[in-house]
């Protein structure tokens, strides 16, 4: 009996060890439950934000391609209006290299003009001053028939008195 008994709390200690074990284990186990409920509503959580920076993400990368497309865009514009303005300082450029040659041409006419109007000047000079001999040579000529014409007036005068005078005579 006395051996029995003691088998017997043996036991009833072991029991009694190892209830306490497992109620260790159980508290245990019961805050590893806790700490992993908590883990899940921390994942939770985090997959939430991890969505959320997702969402973020991708309204971010369709703003940046928008932008993108905007910017190519905008590139393009700018390419053709640097073509454009390239194209009108080209046209600009030929229509000044027009003008400078007409200008130029324009001036050379003008020259020609000028060297033209001094030599019509100095030919008029020339035949003004051939009309005013021309016109002395008229007066002087003028003077010279009126003197002639005096003269001849005169000389019929006196044919008429000399032939009266013959007439006389012959009379």
């Amino acid at each position: 009996g006395a051996s029995l008994k003691l088998s017997l709390e043996e036991m009833v200690q072991m029991v009694r060890d190892r209830g306490d074990v497992l109620q260790g284990v159980c508290g245990h186990h019961a805050e590893l439950r806790q700490m992993l409920e908590e883990s899940e509503r921390q994942a939770a959580l985090a997959q939430d934000e991890a969505n959320q920076l997702a969402i973020e993400r991708d309204a971010v990368q369709s703003r940046c391609q928008e932008e993108e497309v905007e910017f190519a865009s905008a590139q393009a514009r700018m390419f053709n209006a640097e073509s454009q303005i390239q194209n009108e300082e080209a046209e600009a450029d030929a229509e000044v290299q027009t003008s400078k040659g007409q200008k130029a041409a324009a001036s050379e006419k003008v020259d020609q003009l000028q060297e033209k109007t001094i030599a019509l000047k100095a030919q008029l000079k020339g035949l003004e001053d051939e009309t005013k001999h021309l016109q002395s040579r008229i007066a002087f000529f003028e003077s010279d028939t009126r003197k002639l014409s005096d003269e001849n007036t005169s000389m019929e005068r006196t044919i008429e008195q000399v032939k009266k005078k013959m007439n006389c005579v012959i009379c």
